[in-house]
């Protein structure tokens, strides 16, 4: 588990490496907001981050986590889907919801 030094500097490594090479980006985030296209209710488990699995850049997705992607029932909707990757992880599993 990370030290809270490590988180430090890892944080610091954002700032001097990854911030700069996205700045456009999180520019254009700031002023006209974000406009995810999708949706992803994902597992809190620690060693499943969806923006790094799906290999997307910040502001593409917007993504809820908790406690084995647990969604109450609802009516089946056009344009969403479930997804369950092939793990040994019971945590693995995504639901994405597209917005309208």
């Amino acid at each position: 588990m990370p030290e809270f030094a490590e988180l430090l500097e890892g944080y610091k490594r954002f700032r001097k490496q990854g911030y700069p090479r996205q700045k456009a980006r999180y520019d254009t985030l700031v002023s006209e907001g974000q406009h995810p296209k999708l949706m992803i209710i994902g597992c809190s488990d620690s060693r499943v981050d969806p923006a790094q699995i799906f290999d997307v850049d910040p502001g593409e997705i917007f993504v809820v986590r908790n406690v084995a992607a647990l969604v109450p029932p609802s009516k089946r909707r056009p344009g969403s889907m479930a997804f369950r990757p092939r793990s040994s992880s019971p945590c693995s599993f995504f639901r994405f919801v597209r917005s309208s």
